[in-house]
């Protein structure tokens, strides 16, 4: 069963579409956050009740939400495009307020983040400059920033060849994996010693990845190759390539278990949907995938058109 939550603010019927882009609820199961990637807004909801229960103005296209442990504070990113703000921001969760703006002139289309369990590190990967920024989470500081590649210059303008889009670090805090899109593969980074280590070729585009639980798994969504990488993080290699897993992959997150997967598949095009487009907008799906038996895909959920963030509960929702 799927239900449906009217987000945003404005008047679709003639406007455009606020467009929710990434879900994320805090560790406790009590709240969910939507960022309306077109209208600018952040919204939070009661993960009980399913209703609003704040907003407020993010700035121009806000992307990744990550939330603290106890769930009072949060950050996100701009992804602007226009490159006008060259920041993310941290926001009290109860007031629905901005209490710090962390920018820096090289800080071109920030994406993804991620907060390390201990709280000590935010991780944000640029896909503009192609940097991993490190940034005191405690103080808002930037501590350094990390080209991902040895040819990205140093001035932020970035290359174009490599697109780092999202960040996933492993339970024990050690190492943060950044999906390419561009370069096609995944970049592993050892927090402990600040360097770039491995370089992982996984399929075309990859996005949005996440790591299981025990932190054996991390599974790679690869939007143009409608595939997911299995990656051991035993031995950092491929194990399996889960082939036809939906149209355009997005987005992964695992149960609390770490048993199943769900992935999100746009499918803006392709055949993995059976019933016809309402309104001229293709009907998205879920896939699901059984992680303890064999990483096989066991079922097609059905969803409204272009599924992009998912956040499963119970679970950490950073």
């Amino acid at each position: 069963m799927v239900r449906l939550i009217n987000v945003g603010g404005r008047d679709n019927a003639t406007q455009p579409l606020d467009a929710p882009h990434v879900i994320t609820i805090d560790n406790q199961g009590r709240y969910f956050y939507v960022s309306l990637i077109a209208e600018g807004y952040l919204e939070k909801y009661d993960a009980m009740t399913y209703e609003r229960v704040g907003r407020m103005f993010a700035g121009n296209s806000p992307a990744h939400i990550i939330l603290s442990n106890d769930g009072t504070r949060g950050w996100y990113t701009n992804f602007d495009a226009t490159l006008a703000q060259k920041e993310m921001k941290e926001f009290d969760t109860q007031s629905m307020t901005i209490t710090r703006v962390i920018e820096e002139f090289r800080m071109t289309k920030p994406h993804g983040l991620r907060l390390t369990r201990n709280e000590e590190y935010v991780l944000m990967a640029t896909e503009g400059s192609e940097f991993l920024y490190m940034i005191q989470a405690s103080t808002g500081q930037i501590l350094e920033t990390y080209p991902v590649d040895p040819s990205v210059p140093p001035n932020g303008n970035g290359t174009n060849n490599f697109i780092p889009y999202q960040v996933a670090i492993t339970p024990d805090d050690k190492y943060a994996y950044l999906t390419c899109l561009k370069s096609n593969d995944v970049r592993v980074f050892d927090i402990v010693n600040r360097a770039f280590i491995l370089t992982i070729p996984v399929g075309l585009n990859p996005l949005a990845h996440e790591i299981s639980p025990d932190g054996r798994w991390c599974y790679v969504p690869n939007r143009n190759s409608n595939s997911v990488s299995v990656i051991d993080l035993t031995t950092n290699t491929v194990v399996k390539t889960i082939a036809n897993v939906g149209a355009q992959p997005h987005k992964i997150d695992f149960t609390a278990d770490g048993r199943y997967a769900y992935v999100t598949c746009e499918s803006v095009s392709g055949g993995f949907v059976h019933h016809p487009p309402n309104s001229g907008k293709t009907p998205g799906t879920t896939a699901v995938i059984d992680v303890w038996a064999g990483h096989n895909k066991i079922k097609d959920i059905e969803m409204a058109s272009f599924p992009a963030g998912i956040c499963i509960t119970p679970g950490l929702g950073n």
